[in-house]
């Protein structure tokens, strides 16, 4: 993204209708300076107008070269250059001619048509190649799509959680730790260092054929609750994050386990957390 002069930004999504206005006289003074301040910066969008610029010359250079064939090469060979270059007689009994009156109708833009047509064809491409940034996930410019599962697996998760009391709640990971272990739920996190976290564990039998864990970590930023899943069929889903209803959850891989992080949006994931976890929410 980048800002034009006069106070008219301009972004990805408004160069193709900046290029139509260009083309069709209506673009200011200002939209221009504001459309080459963003092709100096944006790589995309100027390898676009570039590629636009190389199929307009190709059209002009195949319309130039239909313009009115040579017809002194047309001419056979054996014909002397002299008949080459005579100009047809007129019949002797012919009238005078009469010159031909000026046609009042407009010849039919040709050119300008297939430069629209080009355009056209072009924005309709990029709209199919580049989508609008509305429909990605992205956290600090990179782009990072979220398990399809993930979703439905999240509200799964929500709603039988609510449903039912926790299990335990303590504030020693170690008994925490010691629980999971019991009911085969292990690879967790290492939050010994973390006196100021509180943990309520919940288990939830037969979620989509696994198993989950769910752990409440409350701390002075807010309140967050990790899923754990084992992998299925060996696999994770990929780094990404969703925000939806006032919720954010992130999902990623974790000592082999698939990790889905649920907060409030706007908050800050909890600073208390140990390095491990925050190296996996600063990998986003």
């Amino acid at each position: 993204m980048s800002g034009g002069d006069g106070g008219w930004p301009v972004d990805c999504r408004q160069v193709d209708r900046c290029l139509e206005a260009n083309l069709d006289g209506r673009l200011s003074g200002f939209e221009r300076m504001a459309l080459r301040q963003h092709l100096r910066t944006c790589r995309t969008c100027r390898a676009k107008v570039e590629a636009m610029r190389a199929f307009s010359a190709s059209i002009e250079r195949t319309l130039a070269a239909a313009d009115g064939p040579d017809w002194h090469r047309l001419a056979p060979p054996s014909l002397p250059l002299g008949l080459q270059e005579m100009p047809a007689q007129p019949p002797l009994a012919a009238a005078p001619p009469v010159p031909p009156k000026a046609s009042s109708r407009r010849p039919f833009p040709w050119r300008s048509m297939a430069v629209v047509s080009m355009l056209a064809a072009l924005w309709f491409g990029a709209q199919t190649l580049w989508p609008t940034t509305e429909a990605r996930s992205t956290t600090s410019g990179v782009t990072v799509p979220l398990a399809p599962t993930t979703p439905a697996l999240v509200a799964e998760a929500t709603r039988r959680a609510a449903a039912r009391p926790a299990d335990f709640a303590t504030t020693d990971w170690q008994l925490a730790r010691g629980w999971l272990a019991e009911r085969g739920i292990v690879g967790m996190p290492e939050l010994d260092r973390v006196p100021d976290v509180r943990l309520e564990g919940v288990t939830l039998e037969h979620l989509l054929g696994r198993r989950v864990a769910a752990l409440e970590l409350a701390s002075p930023q807010g309140t967050f609750t990790l899923y754990m899943l084992p992998p299925h069929n060996g696999t994770a889903p990929a780094l990404g994050w969703a925000e939806k209803g006032g919720l954010m959850a992130m999902a990623g891989v974790w000592d082999g386990w698939q990790a889905i992080l649920i907060g409030s949006a706007g908050q800050l994931f909890p600073a208390a957390l140990s390095d491990r976890l925050r190296g996996v929410v600063t990998a986003f």
